[in-house]
């Protein structure tokens, strides 16, 4: 159901999304109101800047019922059962996310890509190589800018590539990419969903209104899944270990249609696990789209990954020093670890605030892990859970933890943060969490240079 411009539109969240919700709908000539429950001197500059253009913009909400309105868009932050989210259940009107607002003025077709991990790294070598290949495209949702800050700025684009959390997905009702990328779908944001089964629902929205002319690239493993929401559609899949998938990985060779593509020598820069799925999940894509799959492949080869994924701080005295602060969910460590170990030479630095997640998982490591140093609110879940099978230590803050990790350390071993945890009990967000990372790591190893 699309809605008429006489209606009042109210915006629940004043972060990014919320805001060039505001701008959209106001260019689009809605009445609108938006409400935070925050207050703050950011906030109140941008209720001045948003009320200049006959908004209504309360801070500190605090009510207990929301303003007359037609139609929610609600932010990705706010969960259905947060204070604002009951609030906008109870009103009985149409609540939509950003991206599906967004969307209903969007004339480009989209490349959408979830998963549990690695999203950020496809849409960003999905962007490498289309871009690389001469189509016009553009970044937006979970990464860079909102979808409605796209729409706003009248450029014409071949696709917008647009990575998508379970957040964004939970409120959906007409959008339809041209293809939808489902990486994996592993633990995490239960608090936010209130179960696995939820999570896993949400991720799925993402192909919730395709039909047979959109195109599904998705992870083997999760055919059974896929099965259970869309028993007609067209899929390209991709797998480490199955030659049954479209695009697998055997004896160190590529294959596309049990057609040998190329040695994974090839991609020297990405040549994790996790990365060849996901660079066969971006070859996916750009075989449906008819780019020469040869072409995509060279152009992988100056493709760099962002910071805070894997990021190799420094070596020292033959000791690697890596940032993966990104690692936000147990498949995320484990995938690190996975992807830099030798034989039980992991320092892992672990922990931080819990999402309600099964970490599980990660007893299956011990073989690799050396020893776990836990912080943050998570600590004493994951100590007890590691007790009788992972080496672990308990650290009051995460200096303490990264400090011992490094004293432990011995030459051949990994000193690798890769908490599995969100960063919000400590830090401002990962960034801020593996920034402060890197600046222990080179002041301890700057002090021990100049004292030798």
């Amino acid at each position: 159901m699309f809605f008429t411009k006489n209606k009042i539109i109210l915006i629940l969240g004043l972060g990014k999304s919320g805001i060039a919700a505001v701008n959209l709908a106001n260019r689009e000539g809605f009445k609108v109101t938006a409400i935070d429950q925050r207050i703050n001197d950011y906030l109140l500059d941008i209720k001045k800047e948003l009320s200049a253009t006959q908004n209504s913009i309360i801070l500190d909400f605090n009510d207990k019922i929301l303003p007359e309105c037609d139609l929610i868009v609600i932010s990705p932050g706010i969960s259905p059962n947060s204070f604002l989210g009951k609030l906008a259940e109870k009103t009985g009107v149409e609540i939509i996310s950003e991206i599906e607002f967004a969307y209903r003025f969007c004339k480009f077709p989209i490349i959408a890509i979830t998963g549990t991990n690695g999203k950020t790294t496809v849409t960003e070598l999905c962007h490498h190589l289309l871009s690389g290949s001469g189509l016009k495209t553009i970044t937006a949702g979970n990464i860079g800018k909102p979808l409605s800050e796209i729409i706003m700025n009248e450029e014409k684009y071949d696709y917008i590539i647009l990575e998508l959390s379970s957040f964004q997905l939970h409120y959906i009702d007409t959008f339809i990419p041209f293809i939808s990328v489902i990486l994996n779908i592993d633990s995490d944001h239960i608090d936010w969903h209130g179960s696995l089964d939820n999570y896993i629902h949400d991720k799925m929205n993402i192909i919730k209104n395709i039909d047979l002319k959109n195109k599904i690239v998705i992870n083997y493993t999760l055919l059974d899944i896929l099965i259970k929401f869309k028993n007609k559609c067209s899929v390209k899949s991709f797998s480490l270990n199955s030659d049954k998938a479209d695009f697998f990985i055997k004896n160190g060779k590529l294959y596309h249609k049990n057609i040998f593509i190329c040695s994974i020598d090839k991609f020297s820069n990405l040549k994790s696990l996790h990365n060849l799925e996901n660079i066969m999940a971006v070859l996916g894509v750009c075989n449906i789209i008819g780019l020469d799959l040869n072409k995509s492949i060279e152009l992988t080869s100056d493709f760099q990954l962002g910071m805070h994924r894997m990021e190799l701080v420094i070596e020292h005295k033959n000791i690697k020093y890596i940032n993966d602060s990104k690692s936000t969910n147990p498949l995320a460590l484990i995938a690190a670890v996975n992807s830099c170990s030798g034989d039980k030479n992991i320092c892992l630095i672990a922990g931080g605030l819990d999402k309600n997640m099964d970490f599980s998982g990660i007893l299956y490591l011990d073989g690799k892990i050396k020893k776990v140093f836990l912080t943050g609110k998570s600590k004493n879940k994951l100590a007890k859970l590691c007790k009788s099978v992972l080496n672990n230590s308990i650290y009051e803050t995460f200096k303490d933890a990264v400090h011992a990790a490094c004293d432990y350390s011995t030459s051949g071993d990994v000193v690798l943060l890769s908490p599995g945890c969100a960063s919000m009990d400590m830090f401002k967000n990962y960034e801020d969490r593996g920034n402060y990372f890197k600046k222990l790591i080179n002041r301890r190893i700057l002090d021990e240079v100049q004292s030798s």
